[in-house]
């Protein structure tokens, strides 16, 4: 999960990188239970697409913004299935 941040940090002023990373972190973040941090993640992501939407997508090319649109939308159906507690661990 820290190289998902790294990646986060590195983006900078890129709106792209940004938006897929804090996507993929949602995802990850809900699969391992932290239900919370995956809301904030999905939030982030979801004003990252928002803000290049209305600045224009001209500077992205249509293939990334597809890709960051449809990790967006994994990302948003997975956060509305129902919370599910963490499986017990077995040995």
């Amino acid at each position: 999960m820290h190289q998902g941040r790294r990646a986060i940090d590195a983006a900078d002023d890129l709106p792209l990188p940004a938006w897929i990373g804090h996507s993929g972190m949602a995802m990850r973040h809900y699969q391992l239970g932290h239900f919370d941090a995956a809301r904030l993640e999905l939030q982030q992501a979801h004003d990252l697409s928002e803000n290049t939407r209305k600045n224009g997508l001209g500077k992205l090319d249509w293939r990334d913004w597809l890709c960051g649109d449809v990790l967006l939308r994994e990302a948003t159906k997975l956060l509305a299935t129902p919370e599910q507690p963490k499986a017990p661990q077995t040995r």
